[in-house]
């Protein structure tokens, strides 16, 4: 539109009125009282708007003509990546529809950006592949990890079958692929120096030491604690080393995905489910852990751990866990999944020690 200016701002902007009456300030501008000028609103206020001076040439007319495409170009790109700072919630077959709807924008944003200058569209285009690729690198690990877990859960309802108790309590143990267990069981155990609950152990056992027997029943438990700690720690570390190679496995998959413009969520579903069969996962098992006999012994610290600091509930749990538990160890290495360390990784103390 076109105005002629009337005054200055505070800051020396020249002051123009639109056709309606409102005034609107030329940010940065250099005119003289009266001077008529062809200018554009930008930004509105309730009082005053802002605007920049106008003039019609190849490059402002570029901008004019492009102006409505390059507005949704950039609300959706701020859309997304506001979405992306809060996409941490577990996902659910909504948050799947959510994830083909925002894919499905990006593709959009490539056909808005077709009229732009190759320099702007080529820019817009890194940043919808850096968006998308963030999209599926998240929807991705949370679907295959998920994937991971429901499969084992119905295993082991399946294997547990006959006794509804155990299974109830096998399903409360850390699992084997179930990398939420592995969670918990560290927030208890492995987030300080010492396990949670051996502070109190020790200051009861120390308040009844009054004999030659309590005392040493003591320095075997400090003796004990101090010996698989460490083992039960060494055992969630070459977890977190498997879970971390599947996690580099799905992103693998996302990239692909992303390369080939996918955004139907059950395409994007069935291809990270089918990157992840059970022999990827012994695949990975066998890199963590040189053999059965070191997995079981690790594993074996980790609830002699337990049943030292007097976790019934996970001990409780892991016995009825151990079944099934032997039964994919021998499926993920073969042979004859060996007896010994396997409860206790090799800690005994000479009270429990065979005669």
């Amino acid at each position: 539109m076109e105005g002629e200016v009337f005054g200055f701002g505070k800051k020396g902007d020249p002051l123009v009125k639109t056709p309606e009456g409102t005034i609107v300030v030329l940010l940065g501008s250099k005119l003289e009282n009266g001077e008529r000028v062809r200018f554009r609103v930008v930004q509105e206020t309730e009082k005053l708007n802002f605007g920049r001076v106008f003039d019609l040439n190849p490059q402002s007319f570029y901008f004019l003509i492009t102006q409505e495409a390059r507005e949704k170009v950039m609300n959706s790109l701020a859309l997304i990546g506001d979405r992306l700072k809060t996409s941490q919630e577990p996902l659910n077959e909504g948050s799947l529809s959510e994830l083909g709807e925002l894919l499905q924008k990006l593709e959009n944003i490539k056909k808005l950006s077709s009229t732009l200058q190759t320099e702007e569209r080529e820019r817009i285009a890194a940043q919808a592949l850096k968006y998308r690729k963030r999209l599926l690198y998240g929807a991705g690990i949370r679907l295959m990890f998920d994937f991971i877990s429901q499969q084992e859960e119905r295993e082991i309802e399946n294997f547990c079958q006959d006794s509804h108790e155990e299974k109830t309590k096998a399903l409360l143990a850390v699992g084997l692929f179930r990398r939420h267990t592995y969670e918990v069981a560290r927030k208890r155990l492995f987030l300080k120096d010492k396990p949670e609950g051996y502070a109190e152990i020790l200051s009861e056992m120390k308040n009844k030491v009054d004999s030659m027997d309590s005392a040493v029943e003591l320095l075997e438990f400090r003796s004990a604690i101090d010996e698989v700690y460490p083992k039960a720690k060494g055992y969630f570390e070459k977890m977190d080393r498997l879970f971390e190679s599947l996690t580099e496995r799905v992103k693998q998959v996302a990239d692909v995905l992303s390369n080939k413009g996918v955004v139907d969520p059950e395409e994007i579903y069935l291809a990270i489910k089918n990157a992840f069969p059970e022999e990827i996962l012994f695949l990975e098992l066998r890199k963590a852990f040189r053999s059965s006999k070191e997995f079981l012994s690790l594993r074996g610290a980790f609830t002699e751990l337990n049943r030292r600091l007097r976790n019934q509930e996970s001990v409780s749990s892991e016995a009825a866990f151990r079944p099934y538990l032997h039964h994919k160890i021998l499926q993920a290495f073969g042979g004859e999944v060996p007896k010994a360390h396997e409860e206790t990784g090799g800690i005994h103390s000479k009270k429990d020690s065979p005669k």
